[in-house]
């Protein structure tokens, strides 16, 4: 039998810019925090497992899950599971605690991500027997195992630049769309709809990362980062950042025994992989995949979240997936950018809070946001069913679908 599956509760850290307030935070600190709401929000001790992603790992000790789900007070007989999928982990993470409830393997799953890029490790090789460790070998593991692809030897920044050459994304066109995410950031902020998400941490109630005061001018001053003579700048990329989010997963049996409070509908998600050059069409490949895996439409889908590790990769995506924006920067504070795209006459919100370029992208956590981000948009009753997906480096893209939970209120 296919077990519906139904997310009852979904929280997370504001996220802190790199070295900022979050920055003396352990990864398994956030997660505590995170971790502790959802199941003091819930009354749910008797979750079956945890899985967290986690991506930046080095130095934090074994198992940041186990670590997580003691600290937070599940049973000691839950297990735990620490995994790595990149940028996808906090989605793969939730789409295992689906499987897992699916096959009957558990009723209630903790799921999300956690990652801090502040306390990133520094390495050095070990030397050999007699040997004195070799300072200038000294490696930097946020670079090395978390934005550089070890197989084909580029830095994630180096594959948006060739997205921008290929699709002839202008940076113009990269920065409209940075100064989109940040404005639309600001003005979601400022209206609380990310209060319902949050969860204080370390004196933190607030996204650090945004700046809704940015201008074209501003951005247009940065030079490029991983090309000379590129496109690709801090500011129309995502940030280094700290942070958590978690969702509660359960079965509809467990849920109407326990009485739990009802977010929306876990309904299927997928994983793909794609060429390691382009790993920034992951989205497009995954959203893609993930539509006929369902029998759905782009015209399905009231909104959708694709992860703004770049504005060149987000971009491609959009024109790759026929959507039409419009690409046209308003300064004037008065008025926001368009928060929809359209497909086919069909308008649907596209990151209409903006997205990682504004908030932040702290690895292992942000599908997870994603997917708290759009759970509690549905729960609100502003969409009935919303997609979120991400570019994985190495070459992978994964995606997730939710949607109302009708017999719930």
């Amino acid at each position: 039998m296919d077990r519906r599956i139904l997310i009852v509760a979904a929280r997370r850290t504001p996220f802190g810019r790199f070295r900022g307030a979050l920055c003396r935070e352990s990864p398994a600190s956030l997660g505590v925090a995170v971790a502790a709401a959802v199941l003091a929000e819930t009354g749910a001790r008797r979750v079956d497992q945890c899985i967290l992603g986690n991506v930046l790992s080095a130095g934090h000790g074994m198992n940041i899950a186990r670590q997580v789900a003691l600290q937070a007070g599940l049973r000691e007989t839950a297990p735990a599971m620490t995994i790595n999928m990149m940028c996808g982990s906090g989605l793969q993470a939730v789409q295992l605690a689906a499987q897992a409830i699916r096959c009957g393997l558990a009723t209630a799953v903790l799921a999300g991500g956690v990652e801090s890029m502040s306390r990133s490790s520094m390495l050095i090789p070990r030397p050999g027997k007699g040997q004195q460790p070799d300072v200038a070998s000294l490696r930097d593991s946020m670079v090395t195992d978390g934005l550089t692809d070890g197989d084909i030897g580029l830095h994630m920044g180096e594959t948006a630049e060739l997205l921008a050459s290929e699709f002839r994304i202008s940076r113009v066109r990269q920065d409209a769309w940075a100064l989109r995410s940040q404005r639309l950031a600001g003005a979601a902020a400022a209206a609380g709809v990310f209060a319902a998400e949050l969860v204080p941490a370390a004196g933190l109630a607030a996204d650090e990362h945004p700046r809704p005061n940015l201008t074209t001018a501003d951005l247009t001053a940065l030079a490029p980062v991983f090309d000379t003579a590129g496109t690709v700048t801090a500011g129309n990329s995502s940030g280094l950042n700290d942070g958590a989010a978690m969702l509660l997963l359960a079965d509809e049996d467990t849920v109407r025994r326990n009485d739990w409070p009802v977010l929306c509908e876990w309904v299927d998600s997928v994983v793909v992989g794609c060429n390691p050059r382009q790993m920034g069409l992951g989205p497009v490949h995954a959203i893609e995949h993930l539509l006929r895996q369902t029998g759905l439409q782009p015209e399905d889908l009231d909104q959708l979240e694709i992860n703004e590790a770049f504005a060149a990769q987000t971009l491609a995506c959009v024109e790759r997936l026929g959507l039409q924006w419009n690409g046209q920067s308003d300064e004037d504070p008065g008025e926001l950018p368009a928060q929809h795209a359209s497909i086919r006459g069909h308008r649907l919100l596209l990151n209409p809070h903006g997205g990682a370029i504004a908030l932040g992208h702290p690895l292992a956590a942000s599908g997870a946001r994603l997917l708290v981000h759009l759970a509690h948009r549905i729960h609100g009753g502003h969409v009935r069913r919303a997609a979120a997906a991400l570019c994985v480096g190495g070459g992978m893209g994964t995606a997730g679908l939710m949607a109302a939970a009708h017999g719930f209120h």
